[in-house]
């Protein structure tokens, strides 16, 4: 499922934002920023998992494409509140958490090269691949693989806490900074950490 947030009278046609929620959240939970950005002249949509607990960072991220492509077919449906508004070339996709992190998977994943922009708050970027983490996690095999995100290119704003390594330090290693620092230099990208701020302060 999915909620759709437009502005009635901003200037057309339409610049669009996907948004996921947390690890065993639904998109109401995220549909505070939703409205915020459609207050700016966005259509924001947010977005309910096939499973909000289990589904991967690359089931996440894969989602957030199939709803850019949603919103790209709602410019075409005369019925749609939207038809004939959306800006079919200007696409962002962000989240929190879990969804944060899928948005970073959603641009390694962007093979059509849809989307403009990410805004990761208090991301978390897991990794599933035996060969590469076995030797940090061999039970589960996750972890952040830096090579692969040398080939994120999507221009990306990460939001973290401070404190988010003391808070989660299993995730020590895959969160906001680390996934700053990972990214390659020549990928547009801005570091925004909230002094003292811990995995909630989005």
């Amino acid at each position: 499922d999915t909620e759709l947030f437009y502005p009635i009278d901003a200037p057309l046609p339409l610049k669009s934002i996907v948004l996921g929620a947390g690890w065993g959240e639904n998109g109401s939970s995220i549909s505070s920023w939703a409205q915020l950005f459609a207050s700016y002249g966005f259509i924001a949509a947010t977005l309910d998992y096939n499973d909000a607990e289990n589904d991967s960072h690359y089931q996440r991220g894969e989602a957030m494409l199939d709803l850019i492509e949603t919103i790209k077919q709602e410019n075409y449906r005369i019925t749609s509140p939207v038809y004939n508004k959306v800006d079919t070339l200007k696409f962002a996709a962000g989240g929190y958490s879990i969804s944060g992190g899928s948005a970073i998977n959603a641009g390694l994943l962007d093979s059509m090269q849809v989307l403009d922009a990410i805004i990761s708050f208090n991301p978390t970027v897991i990794f599933e691949d035996c060969d590469v983490c076995a030797e940090i996690d061999s039970e589960y095999c996750i972890c952040l693989v830096p090579e692969l995100l040398e080939q994120q290119v999507v221009p990306a704003l990460i939001i973290s806490g401070e404190n988010e390594a003391l808070e989660l330090p299993s995730y020590e290693g895959m969160l906001g900074i680390d996934i700053y620092n990972n990214h390659p230099q020549f990928t547009n990208k801005l570091l925004y950490e909230i002094q003292n701020g811990g995995h909630g302060s989005e």
